[in-house]
């Protein structure tokens, strides 16, 4: 994951820039215990593009301004602050007090090297309630966490991720 800061899109070098995440999610599907060996379960003409061994996806996350409680950018900024994760920067108040030189389109704003190998999201420490700095948060774990989630909201049936995917899904082929 990487976090940018980009000119005002009004051009303005006085205002403060805007927030850009880009996250790289690597393709692990069947490979965590075959050396070398990648399962692909669909179409054989995509085969060669999924048995690159540096398969990956990148997202690009833009600060939403005009809605910023619901921007995942600034979530993504309070686990960093939260890991006090950034190299040049004390939180993230300091990004968006920055202004960027007149020079300057953008500025890449680079984590500690320390904190690059954690996992962005970790699973609580067994038997405590402190947040793991190694453990990711597994599939297993989010599926309880959303069937719990679920049942105290009241729903009926329990929400899995794969509701989420295909809610979101339907979403986007409606548009």
């Amino acid at each position: 994951m990487s976090v940018k800061l980009l000119r005002d899109r009004t051009g303005d070098e006085t205002s403060r820039p805007e927030i850009m995440i880009i996250v790289r999610f690597n393709l692990m599907k069947n490979k965590r215990n075959k050396a070398g060996e990648l399962y692909v379960p669909f179409r054989t003409e995509v085969l060669e593009f999924a048995t690159n061994p540096n398969l990956s996806i990148e997202v690009t996350i833009r600060e939403d301004r005009n809605d910023p409680l619901l921007c995942p950018v600034l979530d993504i900024l309070a686990l960093a602050d939260a890991d006090n994760a950034w190299k040049n920067f004390k939180s993230s108040k300091d990004l968006y007090a920055y202004r960027l030189p007149a020079w300057r389109d953008s500025l890449d704003v680079p984590f500690k090297d320390e904190i690059c190998g954690t996992p962005f999201l970790r699973m609580v420490e067994p038997y405590s309630k402190i947040i793991s700095s190694t453990l990711a948060w597994k599939c297993s774990s989010i599926n309880v966490a959303l069937k719990d989630l679920s049942l105290r909201a009241g729903m009926r049936y329990h929400v899995t991720p794969y509701d989420i995917r295909r809610a979101s899904a339907n979403i986007l082929h409606s548009e």
